[in-house]
């Protein structure tokens, strides 16, 4: 029996299944890239807990070890940056192994029904331009985007905690004085 497929919709099922072959690719480039995203917030939380350990004990040793790991983990995420681009440079070219047979057949078929042989180029442009999305910084933007929103919540939320307990701390006449002055200090 004859199928019902066009060659058109034969074609946007060899995108699909090209799209679908690399789809783990872009699931491990997401994971490296949220691990990167937390990873970022190293500097503020190493500031955070010098200011409240450090600065308030006077010890040394606590300095040395909150230095030594943050710098593992800035040099873990120096690690994890390279390895997205990696990753979508692999799918990248799996995807290019897939489609590149049928996207030349697609153009010398256009070439032949229409006689005009400069439209066939078209399809060539069509996947180097998809090849250089998924590498580009299109799509670093892409996953990176949704952590916006996640930073700007933490800064609301942590800004409302620590508002509020410095209020708490003037409005309480027991408790409030020596915790406010220590946390006056450690704004100075």
């Amino acid at each position: 029996m004859a199928t019902n497929q066009s060659p058109k919709s034969n074609q946007e099922d060899k995108l699909t299944l090209a799209l679908r072959q690399i789809r783990g690719y872009f699931f491990y480039a997401v994971v490296f890239s949220a691990s990167i995203n937390i990873l970022m917030l190293t500097p503020i939380i190493y500031m955070l807990q010098v200011y409240d350990r450090v600065v308030s004990s006077g010890s040394m040793s606590t300095l040395g070890m909150l230095t030594i790991l943050m710098i593992v983990l800035l040099a873990a995420a120096g690690g994890f940056e390279w390895v997205p681009s990696r990753l979508l440079i692999a799918a990248n070219v799996r995807l290019e192994n897939s489609l590149r047979d049928a996207v030349s057949i697609a153009a010398s078929k256009h070439t032949l029904m229409t006689g005009n042989p400069g439209g066939s180029g078209q399809a060539m442009s069509d996947l180097l331009a998809l090849r250089q999305f998924i590498t580009g910084n299109g799509i670093f933007a892409i996953m990176d985007a949704p952590w916006a929103p996640i930073y700007i919540a933490i800064m609301f939320f942590s800004s409302f905690v620590w508002h509020s307990s410095i209020n708490l701390c003037r409005h309480n006449d027991n408790f409030g004085v020596s915790y406010t002055k220590i946390h006056i200090i450690k704004i100075a």
